[in-house]
C-alpha cells in the first residue's frame, strides 16, 4: 500500500513540480469500546510520523527508503 501512495505522490509532485525534504505519514486507528450502558463507542486514535531529509526529494525510489518509524527492542 505504502508503494502506490508513493507512486501516486510522486506522480502529483512531478506535475505540480513539487520537491520537498520532509515526508509525513498519518496513520488513522479505528477501535470500538464499550461503556457501562453497552454501548459501542467509537475513539479514533491519529498518529502521525515524520522525518526529514538533508536533499529534496520527490521520486517513490526517494520517498520509500525514508524511516518512519523507529524499531523497539
Amino acid at each position: 500500500m505504502l508503494i502506490e501512495i508513493a507512486e501516486e505522490l510522486h506522480k502529483d509532485m512531478e506535475n505540480l513540480q513539487y520537491a520537498g525534504k520532509t515526508v509525513t505519514v498519518k496513520f488513522k486507528l479505528h477501535t470500538f469500546e464499550s461503556e457501562l450502558c453497552l454501548r459501542p463507542v467509537l475513539i479514533k486514535s491519529d498518529k502521525t510520523r515524520a522525518q526529514s531529509v538533508r536533499k529534496y526529494i520527490s521520486t517513490k525510489d526517494d520517498i520509500l527508503p525514508v524511516r518512519l518509524i523507529r524499531r523497539q527492542g
